[in-house]
């Protein structure tokens, strides 16, 4: 055996833990006061030196300017984070993290750390995967493999049971930014992931929110709306409304209520401002039973994807610190229809396995096979929309695909293939990563040229897309993560948003927030419910008014694009229509439309020819020789719309190709 340390790790959006093999096996790092995790915080205090852990979530409640968490979910966005007069990527504010990581490790391991088993959400994008990688070279680690959490907590949770009877089990994560589900096999020394499902937008950070929105409702009604407007945008009085919510969160899973004090929350000139008040886990249980049911779709989507009843597991295992919550594992329990598996460590078992998983690539466990899958369907856009999956979603890995497709036009003598993953069949609706071309192909009438397309994914989802017209020599190879990511266009977002919003929309939408990465229509259950504060207790006027609910921002968002494809062919009829009368008939419904979509804050834009292309709001089509630079608009086929100053879908242009 070398000195070479491979690290387990489980980088989480709150908390983070961190393993590595000892002499009798795989052990999770205690800090000095006998905790297994640290924070995910990370500061910048006035010095310049980076900080983070417990010494940066202390130095938060006083600097929330110059301090952020909640960085997980945000790997890989083109962002940056101000903190102070600085301005730092998610990546590189990640980085000091794990460098703590590792420093945890000091006083334990011999030897050097040059690689780490890292872990990330089961439906993690490939420019999250990208993101992870960044940060762990810029902390000096290799990434020796990125799993995904709920499977690397069914391994440890494997290595924690031994191998004598075969096991179908299903792990449940609800952390603090994410909701995953993965079904697996146990036994023997294999460990099958069977199926994956997630919601990347539900977490246990939302339950946190909700308590927090309830508070903004309670010192509304002891003072007035105004008052509670002042607290919610004063970041400091926030964060300490945060902060309680968090301990109250906590308190509720072991007490049926629980006492919230927060003295001073606002000066005004008739004197000091506080809050004082009881809440009952049935409250809370109340105003986040929206929340809990969003438990359930993932849950059913991993049982039909690996085609299993839910008769026939043999253990349920919640991890995560939203799995606390007594709501939720009833929710799951009745789901599932059995009780929960209890687990002395299931804050540990993410971190276990990916120390188990370390253990194997230092050659410790040669008995312990692990059989991993593609979450997420590769493929392309093909004619009208549409997405074609070359290697689908639940293919063990590692794995190559090859599908030949023809040619859609005549004389055709180049090629464009848009990459998109996803689980979605409308193309647009899944990750856009990029796309390839094939050009000085020979001219063909339709449908007579082929062109094969391969993909492959190896054991870490890296993915190499390879396009060749079949019967020729021309061909073109490239790593997925190479294709259309600039990261020259970047925004600006302060410490506060992005530790309250991984989605980066208003505080408010929080509470409820709904999606699905599945194309399902998770977002449709309870979209119609109240606040938080108007649920709780309804027979009450309130007199505070709060902004949409994210599964209200998401049911518009869906009203809305169905009408997109509705205007631009509107668009595109007026364009051959000559009889006046029928003209201004069409166009007296296009007025109507316009104004929906006005109502709706839905702005239309259309880039002019000689614009640079902004990946975020243009979608190449199409590439064509001509004068002007590279990477500049020649024309546009269909415009863009943005909803609340969010693109909600780029316009679709033709760009220079030198």
């Amino acid at each position: 055996m070398s000195d070479e340390v491979v690290l387990g790790i489980d980088l989480g959006a709150m908390n983070s833990t961190v393993g590595m093999m000892g002499t009798s096996g795989p052990e999770i790092i205690t800090t000095q006061n006998g905790a297994t995790t640290i924070p995910s915080t990370v500061a910048l205090p006035d010095d310049g030196e980076p900080i983070a852990g417990k010494s940066a979530k202390q130095f938060a409640r006083d600097h929330p300017d110059r301090s952020v968490r909640m960085l997980k979910p945000h790997l890989g966005e083109p962002i940056t984070v101000t903190l102070g007069d600085d301005d730092l990527t998610p990546e590189s504010l990640t980085a000091v993290l794990l460098r703590t990581l590792m420093q945890h490790t000091g006083t334990t391991r011999k030897g050097s750390v040059d690689r780490a088993v890292v872990a990330v959400p089961s439906l993690a994008s490939n420019r999250h995967r990208s993101g992870v990688r960044q940060a762990c070279e810029l902390a000096d680690i290799e990434l020796a493999r990125i799993r995904e959490d709920a499977c690397l907590a069914g391994v440890g949770y494997g290595y924690t049971i031994g191998d004598e009877a075969n096991r179908l089990v299903l792990i449940c994560d609800l952390g603090a930014a994410t909701f995953d589900v993965a079904l697996m096999g146990i036994g023997g020394g294999v460990h099958e992931v069977l199926a994956t499902a997630s919601d990347l937008t539900l977490g246990g950070d939302d339950w946190t929110w909700a308590i927090v929105e309830w508070l903004l409702s309670e010192f509304a009604e002891q003072y007035d709306a105004s008052s509670a407007s002042s607290v919610r945008n004063n970041r400091h009085t926030l964060d300490r409304l945060y902060y309680a919510a968090e301990t109250a969160k906590k308190e509720l899973s072991q007490t049926p209520e629980t006492e919230i004090t927060l003295p001073s929350l606002l000066t005004t000139s008739t004197g000091s401002l506080g809050l004082q008040t009881t809440l009952s886990r049935s409250t809370f249980e109340r105003f986040t039973q929206c929340l809990a049911a969003r438990l359930i779709e993932p849950i059913a989507d991993a049982l039909a994807s690996g085609g299993f009843d839910s008769a026939e597991i043999d253990d349920v295992v919640l991890i995560g610190g939203g799995s606390q919550l007594p709501d939720v594992q009833r929710t799951i329990s009745q789901a599932v229809g059995r009780s929960i598996t209890p687990t002395a460590n299931g804050t540990e078992l993410v971190a276990l396995g990916a120390t188990v998983e370390s253990g194997m690539i230092h050659g410790d466990f040669n008995d312990i096979i692990p059989l991993h899958l593609n979450n997420r369907s590769i493929g392309i856009e093909t004619r009208y929309g549409q997405f074609e999956p070359i290697i689908e979603r639940n293919t063990t890995i590692p794995s190559e695909e090859t599908k030949t497709f023809v040619t859609a036009i005549d004389d055709q003598t180049s090629f464009r293939i848009p990459i998109f993953q996803g689980n979605n069949s409308i193309a647009a609706k899944n990750e856009y990563c990029g796309e390839l071309t094939l050009t000085d192909i020979s001219a063909e009438s339709t449908g007579k040229l082929e062109v094969g397309i391969t993909v492959n994914v190896d054991e870490n989802r890296q993915v190499m897309v390879e396009l060749h017209a079949v019967d020729a020599t021309v061909s073109e190879r490239i790593p997925l993560e190479e294709l259309g990511y600039d990261h020259e266009f970047t925004r600006q977002v302060a410490p506060g948003v992005i530790a309250r919003d991984r989605r980066l929309v208003p505080l408010a939408s929080r509470t409820g927030s709904s999606g699905s990465t599945h194309g399902h229509s998770v977002g449709e259950v309870n979209h119609n419910q109240s606040s938080p504060a108007e649920r709780r207790d309804e027979s009450v006027t309130r007199s505070v008014e709060y902004p949409p609910t994210f599964e209200q921002t998401e049911a518009r968002q869906r009203y809305i694009k169905q009408l997109i494809p509705v205007r631009d062919s509107i668009a595109r009829t007026l364009t051959h229509i000559s009889n006046s009368d029928i003209r201004s008939g069409i166009e007296a419904i296009a007025r109507q439309l316009d104004d929906v979509f006005e109502a709706m804050n839905v702005t239309v834009f259309s880039p002019t020819p000689g614009d640079t292309v902004d990946p975020h709001r243009h979608r190449v089509i199409a590439t064509t020789e001509s004068d002007v630079p590279a990477r500049t608009v020649v024309s546009v086929e269909s415009p863009g719309y943005l909803m609340n100053q969010q693109v909600l879908q780029p316009a679709r242009v033709v760009v220079s190709q030198k």
